[in-house]
């Protein structure tokens, strides 16, 4: 199973903003895999299915963006996954497990940030622009 992240902020005042790009991908890659992300796990809203013959788990963390790594961690550790199991963050920051480092969250995280430098996921990350590039037409 892989897990994708779509990063974003719960607030309905950034439901459009390029801030939840992350959430609105999500959203789309569960609309085409007909996959519910609603169930709330890991301090995130997830759906579970299949999305181009994989079997994914699909997130949209709660916890506001900088603090997303927290989120990624328990949903890995939950489902048992390994960190080559994270397919991918999604979203406006291009940065490792959801975390921006200018973000006071990232500077609250330095010693976890020490412990999984070593395994950052090797992923790719769907960036605004490129975004659908990435994603696996389903029909």
């Amino acid at each position: 199973m892989r897990l994708i992240v779509g990063l974003g902020n719960p607030d309905p005042e950034y439901q459009w903003t390029p801030h939840n790009l992350g959430f609105m991908a999500v959203d789309e890659l569960a609309n085409r895999a007909s996959i519910r992300v609603e169930r709330p796990e890991g301090k995130a809203l997830v759906g579970r299915g299949k999305l181009a013959g994989e079997e994914i788990l699909l997130a949209k963390p709660q916890t506001y963006m900088n603090l997303s790594g927290i989120s990624v961690r328990e949903l890995l550790a939950k489902y048992e996954l390994d960190v080559s199991d994270f397919a991918g963050d999604v979203g406006r920051s291009a940065v490792a497990a959801g975390h921006h480092p200018h973000s006071q969250g990232w500077q609250r995280r330095q010693p976890q940030r020490r412990e999984i430098r070593n395994q950052r996921p090797r992923h790719a990350r769907i960036l605004p622009g490129s975004a659908w590039a990435a994603v696996p037409s389903i029909s």
